[in-house]
């Protein structure tokens, strides 16, 4: 199976969406827009305000990224933790 091209959640990035700098947390993939039905590879909010209201979701595309400001710590297996 070939890897995931899309970034995982919890990751914060700059992102030109819609002719704006916006730094954005993202909380989902691969999702339809249930307003307009498009298709977008994001959702996210603006970080740090988080979601406010349904409306406050921001959807982009993985092009419109252009800096990776915060990456989410890996988890690690707790086995694999007491074997170190």
């Amino acid at each position: 199976m070939l890897p995931d091209p899309l970034m995982n959640v919890a990751i914060v990035v700059k992102a030109d969406i819609a002719d704006e700098d916006m730094i954005v947390l993202i909380i989902g993939k691969r999702i339809v827009n249930p307003d307009t039905n498009n298709p977008w590879d994001y959702v996210g909010v603006k970080y740090p305000m988080g979601l406010d209201r349904h409306r406050d979701f921001v959807y982009f595309n993985h092009m419109d990224i252009y800096e990776v400001v915060a990456e989410a710590p890996t988890l690690v297996d707790p086995k694999e933790e007491d074997e170190a």
